[in-house]
């Protein structure tokens, strides 16, 4: 009888203990997202006051609104006017977050991009332009993660690192008509970066590069 009763026994044991690790995660992802701001001025200024903000990075959710929350904060329009050691103690420590998170996770273009834009902000280009190579690498067909390599790629230095993510990125996006769109809509409002953009567009098959051009020549337009 005692004998038949083991398995049981164990099976509870197991049961009891893999709910005390649920109720623990869960407990740790209530913390961490009390702390999360996901607007740009908003989590720059949370990241400001909190110099020693923790996150407990359980699961891929609070991992991707750590750093986002960073990505905004890095780019916010207060960014531009807060003291710059603040500012480079912010880029560090977004930094410290986005590595942590690669280093416990497999290879993602979302982390590495954060790890891209995190050095940048911080000063270290060479760091920078090797991590968004890594996140172009990995995530080659993410839209969403591409744009936001094509935006750090052309406030960065021209290197050839930095020119083939660009050309990737661009060309995938172009090869959409609603990410057209939006290259088309950076193209108007970011003239410093035309030139690198119709080099990358001029590569493209006539018929792609002529769609291009005509929502270029709308919103151009429309704005006008």
């Amino acid at each position: 009888m005692k004998r038949a009763m083991m398995p049981i026994i164990v099976v509870l044991v197991v049961a009891f203990m893999v709910a005390g690790f649920s109720g623990i995660v869960l407990r740790d992802e209530y913390a961490s997202f009390r702390q999360i701001e996901t607007g740009g001025d908003a989590a720059l200024l949370r990241l400001r006051g909190d110099e020693d903000l923790s996150f407990e990075t359980w699961a891929v959710r609070t991992q991707e609104s750590v750093l986002e929350m960073c990505n905004e904060a890095l780019v916010a329009p207060l960014a531009s006017v807060i003291e710059r050691d603040n500012y480079t103690r912010i880029a560090l420590q977004c930094l410290d977050y986005a590595k942590e998170i690669s280093d416990t996770t497999p290879p993602w273009g979302l982390a590495q991009f954060s790890v891209a834009r995190a050095s940048f902000s911080a000063g270290d280009i060479d760091a920078a332009q090797d991590a968004l190579a890594i996140s172009a690498h990995v995530a080659p067909f993410e839209g969403w993660v591409g744009k936001k390599r094509v935006l750090l790629a052309i406030s960065m230095p021209e290197t050839e690192i930095v020119n083939e993510v660009l050309a990737q990125d661009i060309q995938m996006l172009l090869s959409e008509d609603r990410s057209q769109i939006w290259v088309a809509q950076l193209f108007v409002s970011s003239p410093d970066a035309q030139n690198r953009i119709t080099s990358i567009a001029e590569t493209l098959p006539p018929s792609t590069q002529r769609k291009f051009l005509s929502k270029v020549s709308k919103i151009s337009r429309e704005g006008a």
